[in-house]
């Protein structure tokens, strides 16, 4: 059934595995493709909670890095835009499978920008020691600075800069930097002087 694309079937079949023959092997490679029979099938949800299963069950097995796209995939399909990029980075983070990475990347940056400040701030606690965590971190200090969070926002930049010094978002972190500050290193104004012309003495005097 599942080589002739007859998921539905397929499933069927695999359910009987999983219910007859737990912790066996034929269990664990039922388990797995009972996940992606229903990611074909489109029941997200279902195959979102089946490659959990699966995952915590076989952390180790050599599809734990696919089902990890599938979770994400699914849960992206869902619009749970928290746990798809956490899925979706764990699989980029994992795999070698340089088309498979670069999907899950640009998933990734699509739903970078419309999570939370929570959500961003635990991807960037999780995630702190990947590459992947450039986008977090730029994404975290730009939503900082924009509820007005300027003193995480200015750590988080600098964070940011210093880590990954040739970072793609070099000029809108600078951007950023700097409508902190404004206001904020001398506290001074400024006015133009008018050195020529009717007033010209007022401005000569002021200079």
């Amino acid at each position: 059934y599942f080589k002739g694309a007859d998921y539905l079937n397929a499933l069927t079949a695999f359910e009987q595995i999983i219910t007859g023959f737990k912790l066996t092997e034929p269990y664990e490679h039922a388990l797995y493709l009972c996940a992606f029979c229903q990611y074909k099938l489109a029941r997200f949800k279902n195959a979102a909670s089946y490659g959990e299963k699966y995952l915590k069950e076989f952390p180790n097995s050599k599809y734990s890095v696919n089902a990890l796209s599938l979770v994400g995939e699914s849960y992206f399909n869902l619009a749970q835009d928290y746990e798809a990029a956490y899925y979706l980075m764990k699989y980029y983070a994992q795999s070698e499978d340089s088309t498979g990475r670069q999907k899950a990347f640009e998933r990734t940056l699509e739903i970078l920008p419309g999570l939370s400040l929570a959500a961003l701030d635990k991807l960037h606690r999780i995630f702190m020691a990947e590459d992947i965590d450039e986008h977090i971190l730029y994404h975290l200090a730009q939503l900082e600075a924009k509820q007005g969070k300027k003193d995480e926002a200015e750590r988080d930049f600098n964070l940011l800069l210093r880590r990954f010094p040739d970072t793609k978002y070099l000029y809108e972190a600078d951007e950023y930097k700097r409508f902190l500050s404004l206001g904020q290193a001398t506290g001074r104004a400024g006015i133009l002087l008018p050195l020529t012309g009717k007033f010209s003495d007022i401005g000569e005097n002021m200079l």
